[in-house]
């Protein structure tokens, strides 16, 4: 049983790796602010991280 089960394992993870990835077209992003982005808090470093990711 043991056996049978590494196998399955085994062979389900050298099949999930031959599957190939597409590339998508243009990776989508949301940001949502919960206050002023001059409050120098949570808003302001969602914000450097949105102007870093442009």
């Amino acid at each position: 049983m043991k056996k049978l089960l590494i196998v399955l394992m085994t062979t389900t993870a050298a099949m999930s790796l031959a599957v190939t990835a597409e590339a998508a077209d243009k990776l989508k992003a949301c940001w949502v602010y919960t206050g002023p982005i001059g409050d120098f808090g949570y808003s302001y470093q969602h914000d450097q991280g949105r102007l870093d990711v442009e």
